[in-house]
């Protein structure tokens, strides 16, 4: 006999414990559901860890009478692409005790879901709740990646209002607040996920965005240089660079273009602005070599206008 059930709920930290029993097994009825004896979390991928996504992970699979798995599926993925391997990675390393009917073992369908969390994230209210957090700010950010940031602060929004402190959810409605130049909301909802965050580079980076944007350009360098202190990336040294740029501080601008250009040496914009703050400097031979470098990844107006010029070969 098969039955199926929404089963047990476990959320996952990206630190968590590796193994963690999920039910009493002391008190198994002559009717009653699997249980599990022992269980190890799916590992956090280092993919979601990088872009910083959160979501959960929904699978089927039956328990067999004789306490095997078998037949583990994926049956909702928040986002889609990021946590399905781990989990079913990890549930193939479960051991179960199987499900009692009028005093047998029977075979048992199950659906358990796995939610994956930054640490200080640990999401307030049942397990439905969670999962509709996650649906919401899903759908937020899939609005924003399409342009839509109206539609994005409304669903991630929704989010907000089951989990007040999600520091996620205040970042990204900052960034769609942001698109709309609503800087005085934009700010804060980062300083709301800075509080309740602080060790997030990419909120920082925000923060940084929105001074750079009002035109405060000291402190947006305060801001990146906090994002680099956590983790040195790329955002950072970019818009650092724009900072130092716009204050006239050229060899500042300079260094920070080179640490992003080091990082990925085929960002035709960043090629640019570093020519022409050579350019500013008077130094035209390393202006030209951007330049020129600019043109070859496929934009060439300013080594073309130069080279009319005569500035450049």
């Amino acid at each position: 006999m098969k039955k199926t059930i929404l089963f047990a709920f476990i959320t996952l930290l990206l630190s968590c414990c590796p193994v963690m029993a999920a039910e009493d097994t002391t008190n198994q009825t002559e009717n009653s559901s699997p249980l599990i004896l022992e269980s190890t979390s799916p590992v956090f991928p280092i993919k979601a860890e990088i872009d910083h996504v959160e979501g959960f992970v929904t699978l089927k699979f039956t328990v067999g009478k004789n306490g095997n798995l078998k037949n583990a599926e994926v049956v909702e993925s928040v986002p889609e692409g990021y946590f399905e391997e781990s989990t079913l990675k990890a549930i193939k390393s479960y051991r179960f005790k199987p499900a009692i009917e009028n005093g047998e073992p029977v075979d048992f369908t199950l659906e358990l879901p796995f939610i994956f969390a930054f640490p200080g994230n640990s999401l307030a209210g049942d397990g439905k709740t969670k999962l509709q957090t996650y649906r919401f700010i899903n759908k937020g950010i899939e609005l924003l990646n399409k342009g839509d940031y109206t539609g994005a602060v409304n669903e991630i929004s929704e989010s907000i209002k089951l989990q007040p402190k999600y520091s996620t959810a205040h970042y990204y409605r900052s960034v769609a607040h942001t698109k709309l130049e609503q800087y005085d909301k934009a700010f804060s909802d980062i300083e709301k996920a800075i509080g309740e965050s602080s060790e997030i580079f990419a909120y920082y980076n925000q923060r940084g965005l929105i001074y750079l944007l009002k035109k405060e350009y000291k402190k947006a360098i305060e801001n990146f240089d906090e994002s680099i202190k956590l983790e040195p990336n790329i955002v950072a040294y970019i818009h650092r660079g724009d900072c130092h740029r716009e204050l006239q501080e050229y060899q500042e601008s300079i260094d920070d273009y080179t640490d992003a250009l080091v990082m990925d040496e085929s960002l035709i914009h960043v090629n640019n602005n570093r020519g022409f703050v050579f350019y500013k400097m008077k130094d035209t031979e390393n202006a030209c070599l951007d330049f020129k470098q600019a043109c070859k990844l496929g934009d060439c107006r300013a080594f073309d206008h130069l080279k009319e010029k005569n500035v450049c070969k």
